[in-house]
């Protein structure tokens, strides 16, 4: 068995602090019913996935068994190339992930100026209008990385910690923020570390034939990460994957109503 973590308890406070703020305001409207639903879900998670207590501040908490360390890539979508994705991502093995991006063949700009939604910029030895490779990326922004930048960009996103699986969901095949579908047929979502204002931070790799096509960090909130916009159904769901609680006291996740 394994004791709380502490991240973990703190991504499930973060997310409290949040939901408190706005629930008073909106808590007979669907959104506010969302919003604590998305709560319970996190807290869900967390017991399910990173081994956490989830609940009350007093009393037993409820733990679960931790894979042993070493272990064969865990089934937990029984979908090989998404399970060794998540492998990788929460071991924060960023050189592996890199050798497992998909890069989109984009036009290059000589006058790009690298604000959101530009084209790469050419290189010097590059001609304007020049197919390069480069992986989409996004927050409140978007833009291009280089393969040899790949590395780096993966450590940012997981913030140099220990990320957390959160779900695995097929995405809509709306269009999506690069202004076409890339084609990508997961997304996993994980929770890596706090936001400078304290709150949730979280990274959702789209997965197309076991490549990462589109690497996501949250602009406002981790949760839009999994918002209802993007998700046509989950493989790996926040709530209906997570362990029902048992009778230890101080322990309670309330499905959403």
């Amino acid at each position: 068995m394994v004791s709380p973590s502490r991240e973990g308890l703190s991504v499930c406070r973060a997310l409290a602090d949040t939901v408190s703020d706005s629930d008073s305001e909106r808590s007979d409207t669907m959104q506010g019913r969302s919003i604590r639903a998305m709560f319970a879900a996190t807290c869900a998670c967390a017991v399910a996935l990173a081994g956490i207590a989830c609940g009350g501040g007093s009393g037993s908490a409820t733990t679960v068994t931790a894979p042993a360390g070493g272990a064969a890539p865990r089934s937990i979508t029984k979908i090989a190339e998404v399970d060794h994705l998540i492998d990788l991502a929460t071991g924060a093995d960023v050189i592996g992930l890199a050798g497992l991006t998909g890069y989109e063949r984009v036009p290059c700009s000589g006058t790009a100026a690298g604000a959101s939604g530009d084209p790469p910029l050419c290189r010097s030895n590059e001609s304007d209008g020049e197919t390069v490779e480069v992986l989409a990326r996004s927050a409140c922004d978007t833009g291009w990385v280089r393969p040899e930048a790949a590395p780096d960009a993966y450590r940012a996103a997981l913030k140099n910690g220990t990320p957390q699986l959160f779900a695995v969901y097929v995405p809509k095949s709306d269009t999506n923020a690069f202004g076409a579908d890339l084609g990508a047929q997961y997304v996993v979502v994980l929770s890596a570390g706090r936001r400078g204002d304290g709150t949730p931070a979280g990274v959702a790799l789209h997965v197309k034939s076991g490549r990462v096509v589109w690497l996501q960090t949250e602009c406002d909130q981790f949760l839009a990460l999994v918002s209802q916009d993007v998700v046509a159904s989950f493989v790996v769901d926040p709530i209906a994957d997570a362990p029902k609680p048992d009778a230890s006291p101080g322990v309670t996740i309330v499905p959403a109503p």
